[in-house]
């Protein structure tokens, strides 16, 4: 790979100081039990998995944050009879003692039944409080509850499991009446349940106080981040602030070649992948620009911008590893692009496992898969592709291929135009004419043969792009004549509707070879294209 500069990438030697407070803003999170089941399914009797959360965020300097939280325990609630005993050796102990013992089962996702056989009295804590039911009409009446906790989520699902198959939804207990099943809250996330009570949101600023958590050295650090800090889950509060931090965005397109002319397809070994292109922004930072293309085999230089970067290697397998390695040494924040979900990492991941690399490409998470020694969770941290289906209303039936990377953030820019805007196509080429363009105000030709067309922005152009002109449809109002964008017309000359930019003046002037002097400046707009690769 070639040389990055610093400026372009996030150094992991980073210190922090324990005794300063230390604020970030959350983009990402993932929640780990950190003893993972054997093969078999289960776990052993001594398991002490601990329920672990991840988050990442990012500071105002826009360095990258992981803070691991510990202590919280997953929990769900169950009503008990009014009568109930909750003294030494009373009801609580007893349906404890029944919940850790061989009896308790539950059936798998294959409908097989399981014993619960690795809970033991240091997995699972009851606590017996009296609350208000918040379904029916109670007359203002306390009810008896026990909170059931657990170490790990999947001590709380499979336990849930076990109550829930009971089909008499009557509870027998050694030594305890039987007690009708009634649970409250075991389908909430933990996750989702921890920052309930801690008082923080998704995407929101968060403090560690200082003297409440400790830094964790680069040797063994978990993460790819600069700061890395261990806390427990009562020690991470909300942040009250308006600012936005200086994520990192990196915003990527890949290009393919066809063996018979139809459209490509990863499993046809014709089918190349032949450019990656990426494009790297810093939230609210015009300065952070980072363009780099890798390419099959070579490329021609095509500019002497320092900030942009080509690489060039002889085979498929080298591109799709080198993109892999630019994510890690960027460690972008957010990583966008149009219809990404659809064909980009699809074809990225096809192609990866034509040539056998899939785990080795899979290493696009923030976390380091390495660090972890059980292969269960290895696995589960090592990007995968995985298909999801959503059906609304709006937007009728999508399938959508996922490359989850964790404390990453994937957003398609395909599904957010389709979801806030109505166009009659949706193909990059068209929905970028009708977002990014401008009106003409004039055209005139130069003395070095080129025309000069005068124009109100020029967002989105540049040297040796693309623009369109889209006609306008007049329409007859009463006592005045108004001109809307038509879709369906575009201006050609020479049997083409694009023009290639030969030079440009930021927010004034566009320079093109073509004549294009006879253009009614009140019937047309220019629209941003995209190139055509052939």
């Amino acid at each position: 790979m070639s040389n990055i500069s610093d400026h372009f990438f996030r150094q992991n030697e980073i210190q922090y100081s324990e005794d300063i407070d230390f604020q970030c803003q959350l983009i990402d999170a993932i929640a780990i039990d950190e003893e993972p089941p054997e093969e078999d399914g289960g776990f052993s009797y001594n398991f002490k998995g601990e329920y672990t959360v991840y988050f990442f965020g990012v500071t105002k300097k826009s360095e990258t944050v992981c803070i691991r939280v510990s202590g919280y325990q997953p929990s769900f609630f169950m009503n008990v009879p009014d009568n109930w005993r909750s003294g030494y050796n009373g009801d609580t102990f007893q349906l404890q003692k029944h919940l850790t013992s061989k009896d308790a089962t539950f059936v798998d996702n294959w409908g097989k039944k399981k014993k619960i056989k690795w809970f033991n009295s240091r997995n699972i804590k009851l606590r017996t409080f009296k609350a208000k039911k918040f379904d029916g009409f109670q007359i203002n009446e306390h009810h008896n509850f026990v909170e059931i906790k657990f170490n790990s989520h999947i001590a709380m699902k499979q336990t849930y499991r076990y109550l829930d198959s009971i089909k008499s939804k009557i509870l027998k207990v050694p030594g305890v009446r039987q007690i009708p099943i009634k649970l409250y809250e075991a389908d909430i996330d933990p996750l989702l349940r921890m920052c309930h009570k801690s008082n923080i949101t998704p995407c929101s600023w968060v403090q560690l106080n200082k003297g409440r958590f400790t830094c964790v050295d680069e040797y063994d650090k978990k993460s790819h981040c600069q700061y890395e800090f261990n806390v427990n889950w009562r020690d991470i509060h909300p942040y009250e602030t308006d600012d936005i931090a200086p994520f990192l965005v990196a915003s990527y397109d890949i290009e393919c070649t066809s063996g018979d002319g139809s459209f490509p397809q990863p499993t046809r070994p014709q089918d190349k992948l032949i450019q990656i292109g990426t494009t790297v922004r810093m939230f609210n930072n015009p300065e952070y620009e980072l363009n780099h293309i890798i390419t099959l085999k070579s490329c021609n230089k095509f500019t002497d911008d320092p900030n942009t970067i080509v690489e060039s290697y002889d085979t498929e397998e080298e591109v799709i590893m080198a993109w892999q390695q630019l994510i890690q040494r960027v460690n972008p924040d957010i990583i966008t692009g149009y219809n990404i979900l659809g064909f980009d990492y699809w074809y990225l991941y096809e192609r990866a496992q034509m040539f056998g690399v899939e785990e080795e490409f899979g290493y696009l998470g923030k976390l380091n898969p390495d660090k972890f020694e059980n292969e269960f969770i290895k696995g589960k941290l090592i990007s995968k592709l995985r298909e999801k289906s959503l059906s609304s209303s709006a937007l009728g039936d999508n399938k959508m291929k996922i490359l989850d990377m964790i404390g990453r953030v994937n957003i398609d820019l395909l599904n957010f135009v389709r979801r806030t805007q109505k166009f009659k196509s949706y193909k990059l080429d068209f929905v970028s004419t009708k977002i990014i363009n401008g009106e003409i105000i004039n055209c005139e030709l130069m003395e070095n043969g080129l025309c000069r067309m005068s124009v109100d922005n020029t967002v989105g152009l540049f040297k040796g792009g693309y623009f369109s002109i889209n006609m306008k449809t007049k329409i007859e109002l009463a006592d005045k004549d108004i001109y809307i964008a038509d879709d369906e017309n575009y201006f050609t000359l020479n049997g083409s509707k694009k023009f290639l930019i030969e030079d440009f003046e930021k927010g004034k002037y566009l320079y093109v070879k073509e004549d294009l002097t006879q253009l009614n400046k009140e019937k047309c707009r220019w629209g941003l294209s995209k190139d055509d690769v052939t």
